[in-house]
């Protein structure tokens, strides 16, 4: 068995190319062939910082806090289903924003020895809950509408409705739209597709009422309802799917791995790659990791040049190579090692 050597650690900032296409003809670094026969390569990426987002967020918690108490005392007045199921969903925005500036405000936390990833998983954990939450405020409204479809009530004071609707609408307009920078983070993602869901509610329930004002048809206000609820639950169950990729340690595209795999072997002094695997720590943060063979003599500088390429035109900066020669292939078959063709 060949002796296990030393690692070779390498930090994105120490090699940076004067160039923007990454070439791979570079000059073969034979200073290494003296050193051991096994080497790893890590490179890092830089930190995604979130204080304007929390700013954001306390003032989107404020808003839709006066929101909601507006659109409770509105359908209390007007009796209307929708009205008071639009308040309903403004709860949860609420709660998700809190939820999401709690995530965002803990994610912050520096990585310890427990938690050697730090705490941005928290952000991800943070949307789980909003899209649960999200899913029962669903169910709870398509109950209550079905209710109101058997039983039709009338609507009471339409001018509350319609004031009420347009206050939430513009409010969750604003909201939604301040948040926009933002949505690369998944956490902020699912809060925004809370608030920018009720805007699209808000909008709903002043259509609604202005036909209801006209014709007194009051069966809309439970069928607007039931829009609501798919609103809702489709928002739901995209976050929920997404979540669901990233727990579980999912390649952030279908396409990717086979991709990269691909790009790797390329390199000419690259004979082979195996135990490849590409994940997400968060949605804005890529890992990766792989086994590289090399033929017997080639230094570690394939490890500094495959991670320039991963960085440059896959945008994943923290990866972690080990450099294998031939005769020493190290094949993982015991856990989850995946053979590349």
């Amino acid at each position: 068995m060949p002796k296990k050597g030393n690692s070779v650690v390498y930090h994105e900032d120490e090699y940076k190319h004067e160039h923007d296409e990454h070439d791979y003809n570079h000059k073969h670094d034979t200073d290494h062939k003296h050193k051991s026969e096994h080497s790893h390569g890590h490179s890092h990426g830089g930190h995604v910082h979130a204080g304007s987002s929390k700013g954001e967020m306390k003032k989107a918690i404020l808003l839709a806090s006066t929101i909601l108490v507006i659109e409770v005392l509105g359908g209390i007045i007007s009796n209307s289903l929708a009205l008071i199921s639009d308040a309903g969903h403004m709860l949860t925005d609420v709660g998700a924003l809190l939820i999401a500036f709690y995530a965002i405000h803990k994610s912050e936390q520096k990585p310890n020895d427990r938690m050697t990833y730090g705490y941005h998983r928290s952000g991800v954990l943070a949307a789980l809950i909003n899209a649960l939450s999200l899913l029962v405020i669903t169910v709870i409204i398509v109950w209550e509408a079905y209710n109101r479809l058997i039983y039709p009530t009338a609507i009471e004071n339409s001018n509350v409705l319609f004031i009420t609707a347009s206050i939430g609408l513009v409010f969750n307009l604003y909201i939604g739209w301040s948040m926009k920078g933002h949505d690369e983070n998944i956490n902020v993602k699912s809060a925004m597709l809370h608030i920018l869901g009720d805007a699209a509610i808000s909008a709903g329930v002043l259509l609604s009422g202005i036909i209801i004002y006209f014709t007194k048809w009051y069966l809309l206000d439970p069928i607007i309802s039931f829009v609501i609820a798919f609103i809702i639950g489709l928002s739901s169950w995209r976050i929920l799917k997404e979540t669901f990729f990233i727990l579980m340690e999912s390649a952030p595209d279908n396409t990717l791995f086979e991709q990269i795999a691909k790009q790797i072997k390329k390199h000419p002094q690259v004979l082979n790659v195996h135990d490849l695997h590409i994940w997400s720590l968060t949605p804005e943060r890529i890992m990766l990791s792989a086994h590289i063979v090399v033929a017997e003599g080639v230094g570690s500088v394939v490890i500094q040049e495959l991670q320039e390429m991963l960085q440059h035109e896959y945008q994943i900066k923290h990866v972690t190579l080990q450099l294998e020669h031939q005769h020493e292939i190290r094949h993982s078959t015991e856990m989850f090692s995946l053979d590349i063709g």
